[in-house]
């Protein structure tokens, strides 16, 4: 099934109408993200302010700001990441937005740094997230640390093969895993 976007668009209109709790900020900021996706800037500021206007939280708002600019303006978008860890060091999202803009700005040791924040965080929380073990691995092999490199390829790789096995038709650990790969170099 196609995903109907015009459809998409009336339904988030209509569910934050009628949304008038605590789940009016997220969802205002979830339709900004969607016009961001659609390459409609405008719009998609202007509901990320709604939605700082209704809840004052200034990282959430840096942050969405940070989504939108990191593939038009990818020095804004760091610079924006670097305000939230000013204020909050341990900031996941604004760890893996900057490990995101340092790759595209092809600074991989500094994105090896961040790498290595990042995982030390989720050390001390015990925590093992289902993604994104193809970036980490991604950085430490273009740092030349190739046997950790491999290491967290794999991890990936597993998590998502396990994923697969669940849901064959689940597209997203499919292209994690076209990514794994081509960074290692398989074509196949």
């Amino acid at each position: 099934k196609i995903w109907d976007t015009y459809n998409a668009f009336i339904d988030r209109f209509k569910s934050i109408q009628l949304e008038h709790g605590p789940f009016r900020p997220a969802m205002l900021r979830s339709l900004g993200q969607m016009f961001s996706e659609f390459e409609f800037p405008e719009s998609a500021r202007y509901y990320n302010e709604e939605a700082l206007k209704l809840d004052n939280d200034s990282i959430t708002y840096l942050l969405s700001l940070v989504y939108f600019e990191l593939y038009q303006n990818t020095s804004v978008a760091l610079e924006l990441s670097d305000k939230v860890l000013k204020r909050d060091p341990s900031n996941l999202n604004a760890l893996w937005h900057s490990l995101d803009c340092y790759e595209l700005m092809s600074r991989y040791e500094d994105a090896y740094s961040t790498a290595l924040n990042i995982l030390q965080i989720y050390n001390k929380m015990d925590y093992s997230p289902q993604d994104g073990w193809q970036d980490i691995g991604y950085v430490f092999w273009k740092t030349g640390h190739i046997k950790e490199a491999k290491f967290y390829f794999d991890k990936q790789i597993d998590l998502c093969e396990k994923r697969l096995k669940i849901d064959p038709k689940d597209d997203f650990p499919k292209l994690i895993l076209i990514q794994v790969y081509a960074a290692l170099g398989e074509k196949g």
